[in-house]
């Protein structure tokens, strides 16, 4: 999916900005065969989950892509947003090679784990997510976007 990001508004809420695409909806992509080498994590009471994703395929390169180009997006609204203005950004994205990104995300309070398996580890593992670039956090000068999994599908 493309996003126009002249279509991205942040919709304040108090110590946060909500993420919505043309007003309303969500800005979610779906990603295939990302690999998660830690698993679940806890960290400052929140579950958060490192993932790995490759360009193995064009779908994935094209998921690349437009990670990068959000992720710049967000990084520039401090010279165009007020609120932001003078914050130094903190990106959740961490490029690891040309073809290769590193993302932190949150999972959901309400995730939904699709799975044939009685056992759910995904330490180690590859597998299927809806992402959603979710909200911008603010604090102590500094301020990024969370990113937060939706659906994690092990099928």
């Amino acid at each position: 999916m493309n996003y126009d990001l002249n279509k991205i508004n942040l919709i304040d809420d108090k110590k946060s900005f909500r993420i919505r695409y043309a007003g309303v909806n969500k800005v979610l992509l779906k990603i295939e065969d990302v690999y998660s080498p830690f698993g679940i994590e806890n960290y400052n009471k929140k579950n958060i989950l490192n993932l790995e994703l490759t360009s193995k395929t064009n779908d994935n390169h094209n998921n690349i892509v437009l990670i990068k180009e959000l992720d710049n997006y967000f990084k520039n609204l401090n010279e165009t947003k007020k609120e932001l203005n003078g914050l130094n950004y903190n990106s959740p994205i961490k490029i690891l090679s040309d073809n290769k990104i590193q993302i932190r995300t949150h999972l959901a309070k309400n995730i939904n784990i699709k799975t044939n398996q009685k056992n759910i580890e995904i330490k180690n593992k590859n597998f299927d997510i809806e992402l959603e670039f979710s909200s911008i956090w603010l604090y102590g000068g500094n301020y990024g976007i969370v990113l937060t999994v939706n659906i994690i599908d092990l099928t």
